[in-house]
């Protein structure tokens, strides 16, 4: 008994050692090793691992050989970061099947609504390359049931892989919004519930560089079914059990049904990456919209989705040939919160045909009509979204993405980018390009459309070379922004950062409507906005290019409407626009038709041609409007025909509006101003540069309206009601006084002046002459503020005097007071004594008697030898305090000559400024002890005044000299 109990123990222990050594490492085969995947499974389950393991499928593996389905990975499958499972073809293996179809030419039956593989563990991955090398997709994983599924990462499937596989699945609901859990060919489905307090969900899983396709099934006498899935990739969760940190990344997703990627209301879930898979379809009819991306959920904190570098569009990877379907939309991301951000960039979408569409069992019925490229709704928190980079369209001279509605009644749109949230985000670097949308009863083309509240960015986008038809309307609307939109009202909040639209570019649109009208909008912003700027709306050289015909046609370059919070419409480019209208056409450059604060400034605006043409448009609602219209170029056709400033006050409307600093020429009239009886007009029109108009100024109110200081082309003022030769005035028009130069300011300080120490008055009076219109200012450069100021320096001294109107214009110039010791002892001062017509010398004399010598031709000062070739002498002294400069001529022309003495070899830095300061020139020159001369071109420069200032023997001198006409 003894003996049997020792040999027991001993069995036992033998038995541990023999479990231990059994853990699996290494390659296994299937079959060989195992009869089939199931088993290998079991085994690994039982065995556990001792490292990695690797299974491989050869190429007489058989599907129908596994005892069951679903292909269980277990969610206490023995596996970690240092010990995975990796299934894959072993190498010659090519064309593996596992699932069910139709499988080298037989009919594998389905066998019920189960995936595949269902992954609950970690650490799985299936890899479709013969042994783990090359890109070929050997491995096909296939489910023809009608809900099933090729792979499923189910409750807490995490780290796992899916690469290089051929996946295929059915998923055709009869009714496929009815289902509560919906399923894809590859899906995530963390079913839950959980523990309390203990989060499920599927994380870090990756599938990537896989064919993911409809399933064929079937094999009746007309031979098999092809199916579309209705969802590629389907994922949704729940609070427990989220999904979070998955990649989907290089894959082919193709011929779905309805949606490729969709991830629905997921709980916290969030962080998403998908990138640079192509959406493409070899379709050609089809039964519900198509979504290439649907995301429906993020509230994972602090989470980032990121959706980047895609290929959507064609029938090939990569966007290459032509995709043709119905109702349609690229990446569609809603419903995120709190603290997620999210990333579309680098997309490109191109390459689709939409046709004829139809009402489809779309729950939204915006979707039946409709081609969306980019949409984003509720999308989180202040400047979490970034959409940038992306790529709508095709390349030059070809239509990327074509819409056409020829059912009777149907309509054509399209949406390029489409971002509604209250905390904005950015949309920059974008190109939308060669959209081309025709139609029967409306084709609507939207650009860029932004429903939002603050911190919107939307700038450096490109809109061009759109064909936009329809038998009726045409409604083509580039850019838009809004806070006005019911939906926003929730998060109104103005501490917020207003939004930003700057430098877009919106060129070489075409729009034509054979019986409706054409209604083109480059830039509209309804709500407040901190800045729009430096935008081109149309071509700076390019004419028409922006060319609109219908019954009637309308295109305004920059709208605002609604009730505008301080909206700056600033530096944009508004030109070459054409409207033609069978009945009406009108353009307007910048048109303001709603109540609030609104700055147009700084807009260059010419080129406008239709029936009507207006340069900028105040048209105000009912409610107080603050207008200001200031330093815009404003420039007409010809001067026949349209109004290159117009106002147009209701009746329900109180307005101020200033207009300052504009150019406004070659227009019928200039400005017009009309007031509805009732209306309440505050009007300033002045500082303004009116020439070149049939008419400068036509006033169609009751009151007569302030318009002057104005500069009308002539110093003798306007003509008309007024007395010159300018550009006409209408009566009841207030134009005196008026700016009797086109710079509105001008300034003379008059000659240089010397003092001399030892002689004369110490003081000078400098007593500039001014032309100026209305109450000026005056600054000088010793911080008084008087017309005249009394100077006593001890020392040469460059004064200078700036004027400014009540307009903003300034005009600048200086004069330079000389100072010269001219002393030479007690009582004696040095004067230069004529002895004959040639000869002079250098005397010290008593003050006493500097009168009479100056009463014969003498002068104070030494003797210089101005008319020898330099202003010094050649003996190379000059005075230890300064440096001696000598300009000619002056005033110049094309250069200017300096001459100068040194007391030594050394550099010498010259410097020319204009009369504010602002250096134009700065040159350094190889000085000579003596004299040194040098030449300084000119060319550039416009007539004025400037000051050179020469630095050199560590001394500064300063000159004013002339540039002529």
């Amino acid at each position: 008994m003894k003996h049997c109990s020792t040999w027991m123990l001993l069995l036992a222990f033998s038995l541990s050692i023999q479990v231990a050594v059994a853990q699996l490492s290494g390659t296994r085969s299937i079959p060989g090793d195992y009869p089939n995947i199931g088993a290998a499974l079991a085994d690994i389950q039982a065995s556990g691992l001792s490292g990695h393991l690797i299974l491989e499928l050869r190429p007489n593996y058989w599907f129908q050989d596994e005892p069951s389905l679903p292909l269980v990975i277990p969610e206490n499958f023995p596996t970690s970061a240092n010990a995975t499972v990796t299934l894959r073809p072993s190498i010659g293996a090519s064309g593996i099947y596992v699932g069910t179809g139709v499988i080298n030419g037989f009919t594998v039956p389905p066998t019920g609504n189960v995936p595949i593989f269902d992954i609950y563990g970690s650490y799985f991955n299936i890899d479709g390359r013969a042994g783990g090398a090359g890109t070929l997709r050997e491995l096909i994983i296939w489910s023809s049931g009608a809900e099933g599924s090729a792979i499923q990462f189910s409750n807490n499937a995490s780290n796992n892989k899916v690469s290089y596989c051929h996946l295929t699945g059915t998923n055709n609901y009869a009714n496929p919004f009815g289902p509560a859990n919906r399923k894809g060919v590859v899906t995530f489905n963390p079913e839950g519930p959980f523990p309390v307090g203990v989060l499920g969900g599927t994380r870090n899983n990756t599938v990537e560089h896989n064919l993911i396709e409809g399933a064929i099934y079937g094999g009746g006498i007309n031979g098999p079914t092809i199916t579309s899935p209705f969802y590629s990739i389907y994922a949704k969760g729940n609070a427990d059990a989220p999904n979070i940190n998955n990649t989907i990344i290089d894959n082919d997703i193709i011929n779905f049904t309805y949606s490729a990627i969709e991830i629905a209301t997921d709980g916290p879930g969030a962080s998403w990456i998908i990138k640079n898979n192509s959406f493409y379809s070899t379709l050609t009819e089809y039964t519900y919209p198509q979504y290439a991306i649907n995301i429906l959920h993020g509230t994972y904190p602090n989470g980032t989705n990121i959706i980047e570098g895609n290929f959507i569009g064609g029938n090939a990877p990569l966007a290459a040939g032509k995709w043709r379907g119905g109702p349609f939309f690229g990446i569609v991301c809603n419903s995120f919160a709190g603290g997620d951000s999210l990333s579309v960039r680098n997309n490109m979408i191109k390459n689709i045909e939409k046709i004829n569409p139809i009402p489809y069992p779309d729950p939204n019925p915006f979707n039946n009509d409709v081609f969306a490229a980019i949409s984003i709704t509720n999308a989180g928190a202040p400047n979490k979204v970034d959409c940038s980079n992306n790529f709508i369209g095709g390349p030059d001279g070809e239509y990327g993405i074509s819409v056409t509605a020829n059912a009777t009644g149907g309509d054509a749109a399209f949406y390029g980018i489409l971002l509604n949230d209250c905390n904005g985000g950015t949309i920059t670097q974008n190109t939308i390009q060669n959209i081309r949308l025709a139609s029967v009863e409306s084709s609507t083309f939207s650009g860029i459309k932004a429903l939002v509240f603050s911190n919107a960015i939307i700038a450096q986008n490109t809109i061009q070379q759109l064909d936009v038809q329809s038998g009726g309307d045409v409604r083509i609307y580039n850019i838009s922004i809004t806070d006005e939109d019911p939906s926003l009202e929730p998060c109104s909040d103005p501490s917020l950062a207003a939004p930003i639209l700057n430098n877009n570019t919106i060129t070489a649109v075409t729009g034509t409507s054979s019986g409706g009208a054409v209604d083109f909008a480059g830039i509209t912003i309804n709500g407040r906005l901190a800045s729009n700027k430096g935008n081109i709306i149309g071509s700076e050289t390019v004419a028409n290019s922006i060319n609109l015909s219908g019954v009637n046609a309308v295109a305004n370059g920059v709208l605002v409407n609604g009730f505008a919070e301080n909206v700056a419409v600033s530096n944009d480019i508004i030109a070459n626009i054409k409207a033609t209208g069978i009945n009406s056409s009108a353009v307007n450059g910048v048109q303001f038709n709603g109540a609030g604060t609104v700055t147009i400034s700084g807009n260059n605006i010419y080129n406008l041609n239709a029936a009507t043409v207006k340069g900028i448009l105040i048209k105000p609602t009912s409610g107080n409007t603050a207008a200001t219209i200031t330093g815009n170029s404003v420039k007409g056709v010809n001067a026949s025909f349209g109004t290159g400033v117009e106002a147009n006050i209701p009746a329900t409307s109180i307005t101020n509006l200033v207009a300052t600093d504009n150019t406004v020429n070659t227009w019928q009239a200039g400005f017009l101003v009309t007031a509805a009886s009732g209306s309440t007009l505050t009007q300033t029109v002045q500082g303004n540069s009116v020439t070149g108009n049939q008419t400068g100024y036509i006033n169609q109110s009751s009151s007569p309206q302030n318009a002057t200081c104005n500069w009308w082309g002539s110093a003798s003022g306007p003509s008309g009601e007024g007395p010159g030769t300018g550009d006409p005035v209408g009566p009841n028009v207030i134009f005196s006084p008026w700016a009797t130069t086109p710079a509105f300011v001008a300034v003379n300080a008059g000659a240089d002046q010397t003092i001399y120490i030892g002689y004369g008055p110490t003081s000078k009076t400098i007593a500039p002459a001014y032309t100026v219109c209305g109450s000026p200012t005056y600054l000088w450069s010793t911080g008084a503020t008087t017309p005249t100021i009394t100077v006593s320096p001890t020392i040469t001294t460059t004064y200078i005097v700036t004027l400014k109107d009540a307009n903003g214009h300034t005009a600048a110039d200086t004069v330079i007071i000389i100072v010269k010791d001219i002393r030479c002892g007690n009582n004696k001062v040095t004067v230069c004594h004529k002895e004959s017509a040639t000869k002079k010398k250098t005397l010290c004399i008593n003050t006493s008697d500097v009168a009479m010598h100056l009463a014969h031709g003498d002068a104070l000062g030494e003797c210089t030898t101005a008319e020898s070739k330099f202003a010094y002498s050649d003996n190379g002294t000059v005075s230890s305090n300064e440096v001696k400069l000598y300009l000619y001529p002056n005033p110049a022309s094309n250069q200017l000559t300096l001459q100068w003495a040194a007391n030594q070899n050394g550099l010498a830095l010259i410097k020319i400024t204009d009369m504010t300061g602002r250096q134009l020139l700065q040159q350094t020159f190889d000085g000579t002890r003596g004299n040194n001369q040098k030449t300084l071109p000119l060319k550039g420069m416009v007539p004025g005044s400037y000051i050179l200032i020469m630095q050199a023997d560590g001394k500064t001198h300063t000159v004013k000299f002339v540039v002529g006409y």
